[in-house]
């Protein structure tokens, strides 16, 4: 069984591009925020990429323009930062709603939730 399988993570079919506009973080200090607009602005975001930390994964910052792909039962998301390179984000379900995916060193699900209010 897959780690993301066993973190209680389902297909993201049937999610649809308005359910994942707004705010998200992760465990730690990441946050991706997805404007309606087509916009991004990320911070500590967590991908598996060549240049790697001790722990396997790469802390991206930046910004730029996002796309939403549902060609399959798995829905991902393309971010473009604005200095040309990208990165894919993973929409799954876990407890009836939405999460983003990250997966570093290849495997490991990142999971990014709903980002609670400051209120």
């Amino acid at each position: 069984m897959s780690e993301a399988a066993q973190r209680g993570l389902d297909s993201g079919a049937g999610v649809r591009r308005g359910e994942v506009e707004g705010a998200w973080q992760d465990s730690s200090d990441g946050s991706l925020t997805l404007q309606g607009d087509g916009r991004f602005v990320a911070a500590d975001l967590r991908v598996d990429s060549q240049e790697k930390t001790a722990e396997g994964y790469a802390l991206v910052d930046g910004a730029g323009e996002w796309l939403f792909i549902d060609k399959t039962s798995q829905p991902t998301i393309l971010l473009t930062f604005s200095d040309g390179r990208t990165e894919t984000v993973f929409v799954r379900k876990k407890d009836d709603g939405a999460v983003l995916v990250s997966f570093t060193d290849g495997e490991r699900p990142e999971v990014y939730s709903r980002a609670r209010s400051a209120n």
